[in-house]
């Protein structure tokens, strides 16, 4: 094999290895953990609760459980339904881009 041969296969094998590593990474989130009640679905952060409009996203999740999410926040939600009158009070609507377990 030439030099130019293996330096091509080197730089290509150092090139896989490198987008390995990168998709493999743990996604960069927001830690929080699920509420849910007869209002919805929301995200607690220490500074209180945000709503989720696609609650969807939370379904494989019980109150409690202690996650790592991205969101946005958006201003209204054309989803929204409501079981019950209570008041929950809330920072506002946000849209769940990914979610995982912590």
């Amino acid at each position: 094999m030439t030099t130019v041969m293996k330096t091509t296969r080197f730089v290509i094998l150092v090139s896989a290895c490198f987008a390995f590593i990168h998709c493999s990474k743990e996604f960069d989130g927001e830690e929080a953990s699920i509420v849910n009640d007869c209002t919805g679905s929301y995200l607690r952060f220490a500074n209180g609760d945000r709503k989720v409009c696609n609650a969807g996203m939370l379904s494989n999740y019980t109150t409690g459980t202690a996650v790592k999410v991205q969101f946005t926040a958006i201003d209204t939600c054309a989803d929204a339904t409501v079981d019950c009158y209570v008041l929950h009070n809330h920072l506002g609507w946000v849209r769940v881009e990914q979610i995982s377990s912590r």
